[in-house]
């Protein structure tokens, strides 16, 4: 597959299968999805391999968890933006995975509206939040 050099790389990191469309479909006008992977060890492999601009990862995932794996990114020195997807949206959760350095967190619910601004964000270096004031 040869990428589009127009359009930023993401990679998409959630454990529910029928989630990755969605997300792709919401990302798709503006990104180029390399990847979809359902666990946090995947998310890791992929990501040394493919080298993606940005990774759009669920906090909670089985095996290695979201938060865990962008630590683990984040200590290999890997320049690539991390936005969080997660239907726990509480402050506990949200400020857990902004702790890794990550500068996006999208609640699930809200993803239609917030997924693509948080990603295009967090690639200017802005921090995003759901539903944040």
């Amino acid at each position: 597959m040869t990428r589009d050099a127009r359009r930023p790389t993401v990679i998409i990191a959630d454990d529910y299968p029928h989630v990755h469309p969605l997300l792709r479909r919401l990302l798709e006008p503006e990104f180029e999805v390399i990847e979809g992977v359902f666990d946090g060890r995947a998310l890791l492999e992929a990501t040394t391999r493919l080298k993606p601009d940005l990774i759009v990862v669920d906090v909670f995932m089985p095996i290695l968890g979201g938060v865990e794996a962008v630590h683990q990114l984040k200590a290999l020195s890997s320049p690539v933006s991390v936005v969080f997807i997660s239907a726990d949206d509480g402050q506990r959760t949200m400020q857990r995975a902004l702790n890794t350095g990550a500068l996006g967190f999208v609640r699930k619910a809200s993803a239609a509206e917030d997924l693509l601004p948080a990603a295009k964000s967090v690639l200017k270096g802005q921090r995003f939040v759901s539903g944040k004031p």
